[in-house]
C-alpha cells in the first residue's frame, strides 16, 4: 500500500509538473539556414510647437532586410541579417525629405545601399528572442563613409544623415529585438502573460517595459497582445531623427554629454506608450506579423528653449520565408 502511495504521488507530481508547464511551446527555434525577408513600415506624424505655431509634418520609413537563421550548438538561434532596400521621406509629398532606393536607379544613394547590401552582420539570439551578442555595424558605416566621399559635401552630408539613423548597433539590436524578442521562452497556456524591456535608440535611447498575453492560438498561430510604456533612458539625444542625425565626425555625443548644434546642447525628456498584436508562428517561434501604435510626447530643449513635441506612429512587420 505504502508504495502504491508513493507511486500515485509520483503519478500525480508529474501530471502537475505537465500543467504548469503548458500546452504552447512559445520559443524561438527557427530551422538552419531558414532565409526570410522583413518589412518593416513606419508612418505617421510629428508636431512640433514652435513660437506659438505648430508645425505637422508626416513621416514615412520602410526598410526591406534579409535574414539567415542557424542554430548554434549551446542551443541559440544566429541570425545573419543585410539590408535589400529602404524608402525615407520626411514632409508633406516627400518635400522636406525624400530617399527612395528603388526610384532613383542612378543616383548616389544607390550606390551606397548597393555596398550596404554586401555586408552581412550577425547577432546572437536567445530562446526568446533576445539579442544576447551586440550587432556590429562598424565595419557596414566604414563601407558607407567609403562610398560618401566621392560625392559633393552637401550631398554626402545629406546621405549620412539619412543613413546614420539605420546603421549603428544599438539600432540594429532593437530592431531585431521589436521583431523577435516577444517570446517567453517555454511553453504556456492561453491567456499566460509575461514581460521584458528592451532599449532602442530612435530619437534618443527608448526604454520600453513590455507586457504580453497570450490571447488565442488558431492553425499553428499564436496572437500575442503587447502593451508597452516608454520613457527615455537620459536627456541625451543620441540619435535626433533624419532632420539632425549626423555621422560622428559632425557632432554624434559621447558617454552622456547632450548633442552639440553650432555650440548648443540639445537633449530631450520623453515618455509615451505602445499596443498592438503579434502574430507568432508556433513551430519557428518567428514573428510572421505584427501591428504596433507608438505615441510619444516631450520636449527638445536647446540650451534654454524648449520645443514640445508629439509623435504617433504606426508601426508594421511582416516576415516572409524565401
Amino acid at each position: 500500500m505504502k508504495h502504491f502511495c508513493q507511486a500515485f504521488l509520483l503519478v500525480l507530481l508529474v501530471a502537475a509538473a505537465g500543467c504548469r508547464e503548458g500546452k504552447y511551446d512559445l520559443r524561438f527555434q527557427p530551422a538552419d539556414d531558414s532565409r526570410y525577408r522583413l518589412q518593416t513600415d513606419i508612418s505617421g506624424k510629428v508636431t512640433v510647437k514652435m513660437l506659438g505655431q505648430e508645425l505637422k509634418q508626416p513621416m514615412n520609413t520602410s526598410i526591406s532586410s534579409l535574414l539567415r537563421f542557424d542554430t548554434m550548438p549551446d542551443g541559440n538561434t544566429q541570425v545573419a541579417f543585410a539590408y535589400e532596400d529602404y524608402n525615407l521621406s520626411q514632409g508633406k509629398d516627400k518635400t522636406m525629405f525624400s530617399l527612395d532606393s528603388l526610384s532613383q536607379k542612378d543616383s548616389a544613394a544607390l550606390r551606397v545601399l548597393d555596398m550596404m547590401s554586401s555586408v552581412e552582420f550577425n547577432a546572437t539570439i536567445s530562446k526568446k528572442g533576445q539579442v544576447l551578442t551586440k550587432v556590429s555595424t562598424d565595419s557596414l558605416w566604414k563601407v558607407v563613409e567609403a562610398g560618401l566621399q566621392p560625392l559633393e559635401e552637401q550631398l554626402r552630408k545629406q546621405l549620412a544623415t539619412a543613413l546614420r539613423p539605420l546603421i549603428n548597433d544599438d539600432m540594429m539590436s532593437g530592431m531585431l529585438e521589436q521583431c523577435f524578442y516577444v517570446l517567453p521562452g517555454k511553453k504556456v497556456n492561453e491567456k499566460a502573460k509575461w514581460k521584458n524591456q528592451i532599449r532602442m535608440k530612435s530619437i534618443f535611447t527608448m526604454v520600453i517595459n513590455n507586457d504580453f498575453e497570450l490571447k488565442s492560438v488558431k492553425n499553428g498561430i499564436a496572437e500575442i497582445a503587447l502593451t508597452s510604456t516608454i520613457t527615455n533612458a537620459d536627456q541625451q539625444v543620441a540619435m535626433p531623427g533624419l532632420a539632425l542625425a549626423s555621422p560622428p565626425s559632425l557632432g554624434q555625443p559621447k558617454d552622456n554629454t547632450a548633442f552639440d548644434i553650432m555650440g548648443m546642447k540639445l537633449d530631450a525628456d520623453f515618455k509615451g506608450k505602445q499596443q498592438g498584436l503579434i502574430y507568432v508562428n508556433l513551430g519557428t517561434g518567428l514573428m510572421q506579423t505584427a501591428r504596433l501604435q507608438q505615441q510619444l510626447s516631450g520636449i527638445f530643449k536647446i540650451n534654454s528653449i524648449e520645443i514640445p513635441m508629439d509623435m504617433d506612429m504606426k508601426i508594421d512587420y511582416k516576415l516572409d520565408g524565401l
